[in-house]
C-alpha cells in the first residue's frame, strides 16, 4: 500500500521527535466477550488494512507491506489481573514494535467482574482523530458480532487517515497562508 506524506511524517517522527504511540485505556463495569473482541481487533484490520501491515523503508518509494500471516497473530489478548493500575502502566509501557508487527495492539483487562480494554496505535498510520475513529470502528464491529457472528465489514479503500478529512469538512481543499505573500516563500526546511 503507498504511505502519505503524513505516514512518512509520524514514521521518521518516532525517532526522536515524538512519541509515536497513540494510546487509549477504557474501563467497562461489565465482562466484554473476549472472543468476540479479539474478532472484532481482527476484523479492524480488514476494515483498516493500513493496521495489518508494516513500514517499510525504501529510498523514494516507501510503502505499507501487509504482515505476512495475519491469521497467526493473537490481535487481542487476555490478562486476568488483581492490580489494574499495575497491569495498565504495564501496558502503556510496552514498546509497540512497528517495524514488523501490526500497527495496532489491544489487551483486555479482567479485574473481577470489570473489564479494561487497552489499545495502542502507531501514529505513523494514523493521526490523534483517526486514532478515535478507530475505536468507534472497534466498538461498531464488537456491537455488530453481537448480532452477527459472520459479519465481514468493507475494506476502507479511500485510505484516509489523515487530517484530510477535517480540511474537507472545513471547506478547506488548498493550503495557503494568506498571511505570507506568495513572493516570499520559505528560506528553510525541515531535513
Amino acid at each position: 500500500m503507498p504511505v502519505t506524506s503524513q505516514d512518512m511524517f509520524n514514521y521518521a517522527a518516532c525517532y526522536g521527535i515524538s512519541n509515536h504511540t497513540l494510546q487509549a485505556v477504557i474501563h467497562f463495569k461489565d465482562k466484554l466477550d473476549e472472543v468476540k473482541l479479539a474478532r472484532a481487533v481482527r476484523l479492524s484490520i480488514d476494515a483498516e488494512p493500513v493496521l495489518g501491515c508494516f513500514f517499510v523503508e525504501r529510498e523514494n518509494s516507501p510503502f505499507w507491506q501487509l504482515l505476512f500471516d495475519p491469521e497467526k497473530i493473537s490481535w487481542c489478548r487476555l490478562e486476568e489481573t488483581k492490580d489494574r493500575e499495575d497491569s495498565v502502566m504495564k501496558f502503556l509501557l510496552e514498546p509497540l514494535n512497528t517495524d514488523r508487527d501490526p500497527q495496532i495492539l489491544a489487551l483486555l483487562l479482567r479485574y473481577c467482574q470489570e473489564d479494561t480494554l487497552c489499545i495502542k496505535l502507531n501514529h505513523a498510520c494514523c493521526d490523534g482523530r483517526s486514532a478515535r475513529e478507530y475505536l468507534k470502528l472497534l466498538a461498531g464491529l464488537y456491537t455488530k458480532l453481537c448480532r452477527d457472528p459472520s459479519f465481514e465489514p468493507e475494506p476502507n479503500v479511500q485510505g484516509k487517515r489523515d487530517q484530510s478529512a477535517v480540511l474537507e469538512a472545513r471547506g478547506i481543499t488548498e493550503l495557503k497562508s494568506s498571511s505570507i505573500p506568495e513572493e516570499a516563500g520559505p528560506t528553510w526546511a525541515f531535513p
